[in-house]
């Protein structure tokens, strides 16, 4: 049934989600294009740990180390891919941290996303 309801507003809104868009934020569009809504979208990472931590006051958390021997702009891209998994996953609160170990030194300020 709900993708029967996205269709008719899809359909309904297509050519105006735009002016809607503006109406609702107030952001001020000069030119708008839709672009395919549909993404396919397979991903297998592997990250360096993941811990399930139990702390002292009872509460469990996620822990996410990643070792990072390069500069690389989309580090702040790839984390939080790993954020979005693991939160949906283990419905825990995540925290994440990289750890650079490379030779160059690490530019700063690190990309934000």
């Amino acid at each position: 049934m709900s993708k029967e309801y996205d269709k008719v507003i899809k359909e309904l809104l297509k050519d105006t989600v735009a002016a809607l868009l503006e109406k609702i934020t107030g952001v001020d569009i000069s030119k708008a294009e839709l672009l395919e809504s549909k993404m396919q979208i397979t991903d297998e990472r592997e990250a360096d740990f993941i811990l399930k931590a139990q702390l002292k006051d009872g509460s469990q958390e996620i822990y996410h180390i990643e070792f990072q021997a390069t500069n690389d702009n989309n580090m702040g891209y790839r984390e939080l891919r790993y954020w979005v998994y693991l939160r949906q996953v283990y419905k825990l609160p995540v925290k994440q941290y990289v750890v650079y170990i490379g030779k160059v030194r690490r530019r700063t300020p690190v990309k934000s996303l």
